[in-house]
C-alpha cells in the first residue's frame, strides 16, 4: 500500500454527530449518544444522555459497558469506519458495536443497559488493528472485516440480535481494506483507504458489486489523497468522500443517479477553498442539505460547507461558510460525522468524540450558528464530558437524521 500506513499511522480522532436534547431522561422518544471505547483489551461502550437546551446542551454519562469483547486500542488508522450503529429493531433501539480485536458484534439494548450477546461473521471473517465498522440499513446491518477483506451481512433480529447471512469479497485496487461506508435505498458505497472506491446493489441484502471500482480523481491529481469518509445525498444523486490528507480539506463528488459511480470531482486542496484546517476524513451532510461538515483531523477543526443538492456542487468557506477554533480536549483528531435535527438552518449542536492520543479521551459538544450570510461555530461551556477510555473510537446518536 503505496505510504499509507506512513501518513494515516499519525491520525487520532474527532467524532462528530448531530445531537438534539432529551425533555426527560426517561423519555420514550429519548435522545442518546453511544460510544465505541476501543478499549486495549477487553472493550467498553458509553451511553450519554443529553441535558439542557438545543442550543445549550450538556452530556452526561448514563453507563460504561463492557461489551463482551475486545478492542484494539491505540494504532488504529482507519477512522472513517464507524464503530457502532444504532437501529430499532420493530420494538426497541439497539446499538451495535464492534469489537476488532476478537472480530466480533456486541449488542446493546440502551433502554436496559443489557448486552445480548457477541455476534460473529464465518470462521474466516477477521478484523484487524486498522478497525472494523458497521453500517445498519433497513433490517441489515453491514460489518467491514478488515483483516479478511470481506463485508459481512447480518439481519437485525428482536431482541437486538443479530443472524449472520452471508460474506462478499472485496478486492482493493492499491492493497487496502474496508474504511468508510454509507448506505441509500438500494446502494452501498465503500472506501478502501488506499485511494480506491466502489459501490454494490444491496436490495437483496448481501452487497453485489456494480463493477464500478476505481481510483478517486484525488488519488490521480497528488499523493495522500485517499477517499475515507463517504455520505449519499438524500434523492441518491451523489456520493461524497472526505479524503485523508495531510494539508488543507479536500473532498470529492461521483454522480451515482446511473446506479453506479462516476469519476469524482475534487474541491478544496492546495487553493484552500475548503478552509484552512487540516485534513478531511469524514464528511457528513446535514440534515436539510444545507451544509458539508468536515472533520479537520490533525487541527482538531469542524468546517461546514455549503452543499448544492441539486447540482452537488460545494461552494468556497467564504461563501457562507465556517470554521470553528481548535476543539478543548482533543489531540491528533479525524472526525466521524452523523446524526439528525430538523432546525439546520438556524444552528444545529454536535457532539464530537475527542481520540485522547496523549491525554484521556472525552465528548465534547459544539453548537454552530447562524452569522449573517454565513454560520459560526461555539464550543459549550460544559463541553467537554469525560470517557473511560483513552482510544474512543467513534459514536453515533439516537434518532438518526431524517434521511
Amino acid at each position: 500500500m503505496r505510504n499509507l500506513s506512513k501518513f494515516l499511522a499519525i491520525a487520532g480522532m474527532i467524532t462528530i454527530a448531530i445531537l438534539f436534547l432529551v425533555k426527560s431522561p426517561k423519555a420514550s422518544s429519548q435522545h442518546f449518544v453511544v460510544t465505541n471505547d476501543n478499549q486495549d483489551g477487553p472493550n467498553t461502550a458509553t451511553i450519554y444522555v443529553a441535558e439542557g437546551t438545543p442550543f445549550k446542551s450538556k452530556l452526561k454519562i448514563v453507563k460504561t459497558i463492557p461489551t463482551g469483547g475486545a478492542g484494539v486500542g491505540g494504532g488504529r488508522i482507519y477512522f472513517a469506519a464507524i464503530g457502532e450503529a444504532i437501529v430499532s429493531d420493530g420494538e426497541e433501539e439497539c446499538a451495535f458495536v464492534s469489537d476488532p480485536g476478537s472480530s466480533d458484534i456486541a449488542g446493546i439494548i440502551p433502554a436496559t443497559l443489557q448486552v445480548t450477546g457477541n455476534f460473529k461473521g464465518s470462521s474466516s471473517d477477521k478484523a484487524s488493528s486498522v478497525g472494523m465498522g458497521l453500517l445498519a440499513h433497513g433490517n441489515y446491518l453491514y460489518a467491514a472485516f478488515t483483516g479478511s477483506n470481506t463485508i459481512g451481512t447480518f439481519h437485525i433480529e428482536p431482541g437486538c440480535k443479530l443472524k449472520f447471512v452471508g460474506d462478499t469479497p472485496v478486492h482493493p485496487l492499491e492493497g487496502g481494506s474496508p474504511d468508510g461506508m454509507a448506505a441509500r435505498n438500494d446502494m452501498l458505497v465503500v472506501t478502501y483507504g488506499d485511494g480506491s472506491i466502489e459501490s454494490f446493489n444491496i436490495a437483496e441484502g448481501e452487497p453485489v458489486s456494480n463493477d464500478d471500482e476505481q481510483l478517486g480523481t484525488g488519488y490521480h491529481e497528488g499523493a495522500y489523497r485517499w477517499p475515507a469518509g463517504v455520505d449519499i445525498s438524500k434523492d441518491r444523486r451523489f456520493a461524497i468522500f472526505g479524503d485523508a490528507v495531510p494539508g488543507e480539506p479536500v473532498v470529492e463528488i461521483s454522480d451515482v443517479s446511473s446506479g453506479k459511480l462516476t469519476p469524482t470531482i475534487v474541491y478544496g486542496g492546495d487553493d484552500g477553498s475548503l478552509g484552512t484546517g487540516e485534513s478531511s476524513n469524514n464528511i457528513w451532510i446535514g440534515p436539510q442539505e444545507i451544509y458539508l461538515y468536515i472533520s479537520n483531523n490533525f487541527s482538531d477543526q469542524v468546517t461546514a460547507v455549503r452543499f448544492h443538492q441539486s447540482t452537488g456542487v460545494i461552494s468556497p468557506i467564504e461563501d457562507g461558510g465556517c470554521m470553528s477554533s481548535a476543539l478543548k480536549g482533543s489531540a491528533a483528531s479525524v472526525g466521524v460525522l452523523a446524526g439528525e435535527g430538523p432546525f439546520e438552518d438556524v444552528g444545529i449542536t454536535l457532539a464530537v468524540a475527542e481520540y485522547g492520543l496523549e491525554q484521556a479521551s472525552a465528548v465534547g459538544t459544539l453548537l454552530r450558528t447562524t452569522s449573517g450570510s454565513g454560520c459560526a461555530f461555539a464550543e459549550s461551556v460544559d463541553s467537554p464530558a469525560q470517557n473511560s477510555s483513552d482510544f474512543l473510537d467513534s459514536l453515533s446518536v439516537w434518532p438518526p437524521r431524517p434521511f
